[in-house]
């Protein structure tokens, strides 16, 4: 029998990329998968159909979590009609500016989804798993949360409060059955990186020579690692922060990646392990990775 049989996943962030990957490995150990988006799109559809192709259930229920109250919407929704007993928190968004260009605003719409959000749902969700005894809780985090990088504080400050929340809540929720850890992507292969990168082949010759293992990463590999921790095998890891980074971490990253004034000059890490994106605001949320 699958490891996961029976159980009941939810993946934020899941229309594309690592988000989709992650929905396609869990649901390939048995279990069926709530997916969400930011917003209704084709991408979500094809994720539901990779998940049902794997003879799982699959619903699709977006919802923007940079809105307080379409959150609480969302999180009703959820638990009041499944029963999750896996929650990945995937869903993010990642501007990129530097200290003088961060609104208000902008800071607290980062916070508002790539932390509270997930808090939000790590509330909602906990009763369930606990009544059952069992819950598997994987937040993904990023390698610049580790490192610092430049035109990325309101990111880096969230992914920080996420590695703490994932401790603490691993303390406090251990008693019942429940473990909490965190992924953190390295340099990973994806739809966007590619579209954002004309040169990518030059970007990850760049990135893979630093790196221990000389290529890189797939957003498989991302979702093998969450979809081991949401195992009933993996009970005694709890409070850890994972990374899947190639050896791409401790190493450095390169301090010409931003100048003052300007835009990225030499392409470096996101927070969910792809090349900085140019500049580009707001995306992520429906499928990060």
């Amino acid at each position: 029998m699958p490891a996961l049989q029976g159980r009941t996943a939810l993946v934020t962030g899941s229309a594309r990329n690592i988000g989709r990957s992650i929905a396609v490995a869990l649901a390939r150990s048995g279990a069926d998968v709530v997916l969400h988006a930011s917003a209704a799109s084709p991408e979500l559809d094809t994720t539901a159909e990779l998940v049902r192709a794997e003879g799982r259930m699959a619903w699709c229920l977006p919802a923007d979590f940079g809105d307080a109250v379409a959150t609480g919407a969302f999180i009703e929704a959820v638990t009041g009609s499944h029963d999750v007993s896996i929650l990945v928190n995937n869903a993010a968004v990642r501007p990129q500016a530097l200290l003088a260009e961060v609104t208000r605003q902008a800071w607290e719409r980062v916070m508002r989804v790539n932390v509270t959000a997930a808090f939000e749902l790590i509330q909602g969700c906990a009763p369930g798993m606990r009544r059952g005894g069992w819950g598997r809780i994987v937040n993904i985090g990023g390698q610049d949360a580790h490192w610092g990088w430049g035109g990325r504080a309101h990111v880096v400050a969230s992914k920080s409060a996420l590695s703490g929340l994932t401790r603490c809540l691993a303390v406090e929720l251990g008693p019942d059955g429940i473990t909490v850890n965190q992924v953190a992507p390295g340099l990973i292969r994806t739809a966007r990186a590619a579209a954002d990168y004309p040169d990518w082949q030059q970007v990850e010759q760049s990135m893979t020579s630093i790196m221990a293992v000389k290529k890189v990463g797939e957003a498989e590999d991302v979702a093998a690692m969450v979809a081991f921790l949401a195992a009933p095998t993996a009970g005694y890891i709890t409070g850890q922060e994972i990374h899947v980074n190639g050896g791409g971490f401790p190493l450095l990253p390169n301090p010409r990646s931003w100048r003052a004034g300007g835009g990225p000059r030499v392409p470096g890490p996101t927070g969910t392990g792809e090349a900085c994106p140019g500049g580009r605001d707001g995306i992520g949320e429906s499928g990060r990775g």
